[in-house]
């Protein structure tokens, strides 16, 4: 394995001991919740180095669906969707575009901080994110997605 697959191995595993971090810090707040969706909101700089390792830096779809695996979340077969089970978030690897919709209380800096955390794992292919707030929503939830690289 290469320098630079090694670097990218280590990195994941420290992305899904951040993960698994945070879902400990909020175990318990999702279990009274329906299967398919936590409620706890995730800090928007982890959902964005999850985003592009899976969205980015994945080769393939079963590369990209592993990694989402691997993280805790659980697909729905019938839309490719795959839920978080501690956090209000949801990622589709599935289709042309690779997306995560997310929830936070404080919409202010989030399409910065999410960038700017992408930009640290894929450098100036975070450029490439479309990061939107959705309407009509009682919560404030976000959008970010990128043209499937598969």
């Amino acid at each position: 394995m290469s320098h630079a697959g090694c670097h990218i191995t280590a990195w994941r595993r420290s992305l899904f001991a951040a993960l698994g971090l945070l879902a400990m810090t909020f175990a318990g707040a999702a279990d009274a919740q329906a299967p398919s969706v936590g409620s706890a909101e995730a800090n928007p700089a982890v959902l964005a180095r999850l985003f592009a390792a899976t969205c980015i830096e994945s080769g393939a779809l079963a590369e990209a669906q592993a990694l989402l695996a691997n993280a805790g979340m659980v697909p729905n077969p019938e839309t490719g969707t795959y839920f978080h089970q501690q956090f209000d978030m949801s990622v589709n690897p599935s289709g042309e575009l690779c997306s995560m919709v997310f929830s936070v209380a404080d919409a202010a800096a989030v399409a910065d901080v999410f960038r700017a955390s992408a930009a640290a794992v894929v450098g100036g292919e975070a450029a490439d994110i479309e990061i939107r707030q959705l309407e009509g929503n009682a919560d404030q939830f976000f959008r970010a997605s990128v043209e499937a690289r598969w």
